[in-house]
């Protein structure tokens, strides 16, 4: 059936269309996966994942910014629909925000691209991605099996497995916050800084480590190719000295 209005409200969201935004989020990650593969030059992902948002994990969002009461939803909370995907190196990464496919395939809302690094004003949050808003351009909703997906929006995240692990296993702890008040609390703000020294000390390093050994083995391949030809002939063609 074709969708007519966005979500306006958590109720509606949850008793009406939270399907809808799951098979809009599918709809993004199948496109992704198509552009991806039919592109060479574009280094293969170790996942693409989709899903709506829960309602559980929508209303914890909503209260903690005061929202519960909101007949503005789709705008509030643009990740309602929400595609990842994962690479496995800082260089993947890069190649494919350098590739343009996104903005070939999609529409991008460009106030809403954010870079998450840890900075002084998100109070050093250590989850690191790029995340884009998009919509489906004008073309695909012109078609009848994209349709219904007009003007829903879906958040597209790109990360290494790195970072993707890190902010899995933190988000399942931290956020969800299931120890309460008195010890409880104490103990979360003593895990909460194990997993901030476990990015500081080991994933960022080891980010950097692989980027740098794999930049190192394209360097020795080309230096190989080159080496591998006439050496006295490259010469006696070189046009300088």
């Amino acid at each position: 059936s074709r969708i007519r209005e966005f979500a306006v409200n958590l109720d509606e969201y949850e008793r009406l269309q939270r399907p809808a935004y799951e098979a809009f989020a599918n709809v993004v990650r199948l496109i992704l996966e198509r552009a991806i593969s039919a592109d060479a030059r574009i280094p293969r992902p170790q996942a693409v994942q989709s899903r709506a948002k829960q309602v559980e994990s929508l209303r914890r969002r909503l209260q903690q910014s005061n929202k519960m009461d909101t007949q503005t939803l789709e705008t509030d909370r643009r990740d309602l629909a929400g595609t990842r995907i994962v690479f496995y190196t800082n260089n993947d990464v890069d190649r494919f925000i350098a590739s343009r496919l996104i903005r070939e395939n999609f529409d991008i809302e460009e106030d809403s691209t954010k870079v998450h690094h840890p900075l002084p004003e998100n109070e050093g949050l250590r989850y690191r991605a790029i995340h884009y808003t998009v919509r489906l351009n004008e073309v695909r909703v012109r078609l009848p099996e994209y349709a219904q997906f007009a003007g829903l929006r879906c958040e597209i995240q790109v990360q290494t497995i790195l970072n993707h692990a890190w902010s899995e296993t933190s988000h399942d702890i931290i956020y969800k916050d299931n120890l309460g008040t008195g010890f409880g609390q104490r103990a979360l703000e003593g895990i909460t800084r194990r997993f901030a020294r476990i990015m500081d000390r080991y994933l960022i390093p080891a980010g950097y480590e692989i980027q740098k050994a794999q930049q190192d083995y394209q360097r020795v391949l080309q230096g190989k190719a080159w080496f591998d030809q006439d050496i006295v002939q490259r010469l006696d063609q070189a046009l300088d000295n």
